[in-house]
């Protein structure tokens, strides 16, 4: 079956693409991996099925939606895979959406939120972690692990590396997370931190010392964001609100214990037997002007720097603590290979093909 995979450029949203690229040239299938929107004739006539990978915002991303739907209506099974950081507003959201367009949700969290909205979601499949991607980077990018260590501790091999990856997007919480490194670092200096975002990140870090921020968020390789997750001791994810959070989950297939909010999604798939949870205080909802009321988890600062301090005590004191979280980190992530999460996606795309055919039978 040739399957087409439509998203934009945006980082996460592509990886997940490419990974169920992967796994349907696995399954043999032929995946056609488009980050555009094509039209619909067009796209009709080159493949046999298509996966939407995008985030539910009517209001930003309905063409997507939209293509879905005509699939649907030319007889090519389809359907949107979804992710979503909060709220759905009502009047976004039009009639045919809630009849026409097939979601599939990427944690039991977006999918509660589809269903307040009446979209129809009938299951979840969460994000998988491609583990032959990670072998590889363990594999043959040692040298490089070890300069990326170099480079964040200035050859201070006896520091304690902190690694965060997002954007510089509010709902990621960079601007916070800077409050938190200054309490850690006026603490102690053993913890350094790693943030690969954008330019304004550099804006928030500036005068904080013990930070490197790398502002190529977007253009690099996959390959060299692995390698600095690698390089670190701990992940960090500070972001007030997720529909998933995907690098916690391959911080987790390098075995690094991850620190980050308790809250749904990331409670779904990351347990504090092996990751470090920071607890919220209160729920603030933002649009930006972008159609989603973020369901933002905020917090008390110190809980957040002692929740690191905590972490460089493991280090320091209770190693055998940490290897042991390292190790179940990793097992977690093996539950979670895109080989036994995204057949899902294939199966559901069969069923919908054979239920399409038996209609026009």
């Amino acid at each position: 079956m040739k399957v087409g995979l439509l998203t934009s450029r945006a980082p996460s949203l592509m990886n997940v693409a490419r990974d169920i690229a992967a796994v349907l040239h696995n399954m043999g299938s032929t995946p056609l991996l488009l980050d555009y929107l094509p039209p619909t004739f067009q796209l009709a006539s080159q493949v046999e099925a298509a996966i939407v990978v995008m985030t539910a915002s009517p209001l930003i991303c309905k063409s997507w939606f939209l293509l879905s739907r005509d699939l649907l209506k030319a007889g090519i099974p389809s359907f949107v895979y979804a992710t979503v950081e909060g709220k759905i507003p009502h009047h976004y959201v039009p009639r045919w959406l809630k009849k026409e367009v097939l979601f599939i949700a990427n944690s039991k969290y977006t999918m509660k939120k589809l269903r307040e909205v009446e979209l129809p979601c009938h299951t979840y499949v969460h994000h998988g972690i491609n583990l032959a991607e990670v072998e590889a980077v363990k594999q043959l990018c040692q040298e490089d692990i070890k300069n990326m260590r170099k480079y964040i501790t200035k050859a201070d091999e006896d520091k304690i590396v902190f690694v965060t990856v997002a954007s510089a997007h509010k709902r990621k919480g960079l601007e916070h997370y800077a409050n938190v490194v200054k309490k850690v670092r006026e603490k102690t200096k053993d913890a350094v931190f790693y943030i690969y975002s954008t330019h304004k990140a550099q804006l928030y870090f500036k005068n904080i010392d013990g930070v490197r921020v790398d502002a190529e968020f977007g253009n690099k390789l996959r390959r060299d964001v692995f390698t600095a997750i690698a390089a670190g001791d701990f992940y960090v994810q500070p972001s007030l609100s997720e529909g998933f959070c995907l690098p916690v989950l391959e911080a987790a297939a390098f075995n690094k214990p991850s620190i980050h909010l308790a809250y749904e999604p990331l409670t779904e798939f990351s347990d504090p037997s092996f990751n470090i949870h920071v607890p919220w205080t209160d729920i603030v909802y933002e649009s930006y002007s972008e159609g989603i009321d973020y369901e933002l988890h905020m917090y008390n600062i110190q809980d957040f720097a002692d929740a690191i301090l905590d972490a460089v005590d493991m280090i320091r004191k209770r190693k055998s603590e940490y290897m042991d979280r390292a190790a179940k980190a990793r097992r977690k992530a093996e539950q979670m290979d895109i080989n036994k999460l995204y057949p899902k996606l294939i199966k559901i795309l069969s069923r919908l093909k054979e239920r399409i055919e038996a209609r026009v039978a």
